[in-house]
């Protein structure tokens, strides 16, 4: 009896202490309240978070509304003023030459061995060339209103890729009887009170994506504003103005007689267009229909728009992966060489109307991957083994010889410096394109210092080697660069054409 009365104690000891034990697990309960506090913690944030977000939103809201109704008074009651053009910058004047000149092929393997360079040294002094500033994008805090309403998609193709855009659909307004201040004060109210803030966004956000710069930016405001205004031009230019202030860029819109202008402001010089010089910066009407057109114009900014828009290509823009290849063959010491290289066919759409500008921009200009593989890819595995003299003239022979010779004129009956891509897309180049693209291959293929060399009526580079070599070269900030011309065909590092030997070149910083 005693015997069963213990086991059954021991039993029941054993079980209270188990349960006790699995009851009050410190281990399990410690994780238990940890979770329940972070969950707690965690919702109390987001509401903190929300609540915050909402509360910034609704002060920026404020904020720009403030901000547009001060500008509309200024649409409104400020005298609008008559401003005369300057006369249009051109480019050089000094026409290029048809044909280029070819440098004695029958030496020139001699002629490749640097010991027996006999060309004069000419020093050349560099003439300063401005830094520009690339702006900030300006961020737009708002999220989208919650409405039962279903907004209308616009549906938009830019550089090939197909974009849906939702957007309010009253922003299409009715088009203005007459053109004049009023006219112009009415619309920024109008769509001061639409919901364009969460637009705008949109925009940016896919700006961001794609990676464009001020320019790609400004052509796509323009076409979503064509698109939604059914290509009325006056609405166009009313609704890239609006939106361009909105996102902070210092463009203003001026009018003469029954039509509107965007005047738009620009950090290097844009050749052959017509300007404006407001408080000592230019504004360059891009559609004028006459050089010397007199436009009426507010004279008070936007108090949010102070950008001055950048058309440097800092960033590869990211659009389709369309690709397209080609072979280029050029003949060196004897030997033929074929280069395959591929290229985004899609960008000299973005490319094709680029205002003419500083030749800075185009050597700074930044290539899509395509081609940045392609040409490391078949390029470098034909620079092995070569040492940087033999590397540089080799690559020289390459941008010599591939591509064959016209004048822009001849071309485009205009004046047209290449972008990197477009030496590839297009049958014909000259002397700047050549140099962009001779520039570009030394810098990223061999990491060797190059500047451009602006001569009259002719444009080619100089190169910074790391040893000493004889020829033809430049001074710049206390470094010897040897000039290449990419255009004088034949030609090694060094030598300079006969007729450039004795005259000055402006130099171009080339930072990429």
């Amino acid at each position: 009896m005693k015997k069963y009365t213990l086991n059954g104690l021991l039993c029941f000891l054993f079980l209270l202490i188990s349960h006790t034990i699995s009851a009050q697990n410190p281990v399990q309960n410690i994780f238990d309240e940890q979770r329940k506090k972070f969950e707690e913690m965690m919702k109390n944030q987001k509401q903190d978070m929300d609540k915050t977000k909402k509360q910034q939103e609704q002060i920026f809201k404020e904020f720009r509304k403030q901000q547009n109704n001060e500008f509309l008074k200024t649409l409104k009651n400020q005298k609008w003023k008559v401003i005369k053009p300057e006369p249009n910058i051109e480019t050089d004047e000094k026409p290029k030459p048809n044909k280029i000149p070819v440098a004695e092929l029958t030496e020139e393997e001699k002629r490749n061995n640097i010991e027996v360079q006999t060309i004069p040294r000419l020093e050349l002094p560099p003439i300063p060339v401005p830094i520009y500033a690339t702006p900030t994008i300006v961020r737009v805090m708002v999220d989208a209103k919650k409405t039962t309403k279903q907004l209308p998609n616009l549906s938009l193709n830019y550089l090939n890729i197909a974009l849906q855009l939702p957007y309010p659909d009253n922003f299409k307004v009715e088009k203005p009887k007459n053109i004049n201040p009023k006219a112009i004060a009415d619309y920024w109210q109008e769509m001061s009170e639409k919901d364009y803030l969460y637009f705008l966004q949109q925009i940016i956000k896919m700006r961001v994506e794609m990676q464009l710069n001020d320019w790609a930016y400004y052509r796509l405001l323009e076409n979503i504003g064509e698109q939604i205004m059914e290509k009325d031009k006056n609405l166009t230019t009313l609704f890239t103005w609006f939106m361009l202030l909105q996102s902070g860029y210092n463009v203003k819109i001026g009018f003469e007689n029954e039509s509107l202008y965007l005047l738009y402001p620009a950090q290097t010089t844009i050749f052959r267009n017509t300007y404006y010089r407001i408080d000592k910066q230019p504004f360059y009407v891009l559609n004028a229909p006459k050089s010397q057109m007199q436009v009426s114009i507010y004279e008070n900014n936007f108090a949010e728009a102070k950008l001055i828009p950048n058309l440097s290509i800092v960033r590869e823009p990211k659009i389709s992966t369309e690709s397209t290849k080609k072979t280029l063959k050029f003949r060196y010491l004897s030997k033929e060489y074929s280069v395959e290289v591929a290229y985004n066919p899609t960008i000299i759409q973005l490319y094709q109307n680029y205002p003419l500008t500083d030749m800075k921009i185009y050597f700074e200009g930044k290539p899509t991957e395509s081609v940045i593989s392609s040409l490391e890819k078949s390029l470098k595995e034909l620079l092995k083994g070569k040492n940087e003299w033999e590397s540089v003239n080799f690559l020289l022979a390459f941008v010599q010889k591939a591509f064959e010779y016209k004048t822009d004129q001849e071309q485009f009956n205009a004046e047209k410096p290449f972008f990197i891509e477009e030496i590839l897309h297009y049958p014909f180049s000259d002397c700047e394109d050549r140099s962009v693209f001779f520039a570009y291959l030394v810098d990223k293929l061999l990491g060797l210092e190059v500047v451009g060399l602006d001569y009259p009526g002719h444009i080619a580079t100089a190169v910074k080697f790391n040893q000493e070599l004889n020829g033809d070269f430049v001074m710049h900030n206390n470094k010897k660069y040897l000039i290449c011309d990419p255009t004088y065909i034949g030609a090694f590092a060094g030598e300079a054409m006969t007729d450039l030997k004795n005259v000055k070149a402006q130099i171009i910083e080339i930072k990429r």
